[in-house]
C-alpha cells in the first residue's frame, strides 16, 4: 500500500521534499514513519530517536491530530490517506 506523507519545517529542509509517497507494509501509522525512516535515515533520529516515537512529533492524519491514547500501530491507514508530520513550536 502506498501512502501519501506531507513534511512541514524542519524535516521538510532536511530531504529536501514536502511531500512524499511511499510504499508500507501494513497500514498504520506506526509502520509508515518506520518507512520513512528507513528511507530517510537523516530525519530518523528525530521522528524515531532509539526506535522510540518522538514525542514532541506532531502528527496530523487526514486533519485530526494524533494524540498518544491510543498506540500507532493500532491507527490505521489506507491509500488514500494523508499523514503529516511537523515540529510543534510554542512561545512566550
Amino acid at each position: 500500500m502506498k501512502i501519501t506523507i506531507r513534511l512541514l519545517q524542519p524535516f521538510k529542509s532536511r530531504i529536501g521534499k514536502g511531500s512524499i509517497t511511499l510504499e508500507i507494509k501494513k497500514g498504520n501509522v506506526a509502520c509508515a514513519l518506520e518507512a520513512l525512516c528507513t528511507k530517510y535515515p537523516e530525519i530518523e533520529a528525530d521522528i524515531m530517536p532509539q526506535g522510540c516515537m518522538n514525542n514532541d512529533i506532531g502528527l496530523i492524519l487526514n486533519d485530526t491530530p494524533l494524540i498518544e491514547d491510543k498506540p500507532f500501530d493500532m491507527v490505521k491507514v489506507s491509500s488514500s490517506d494523508e499523514l503529516v508530520i511537523f515540529l510543534p513550536i510554542s512561545g512566550g
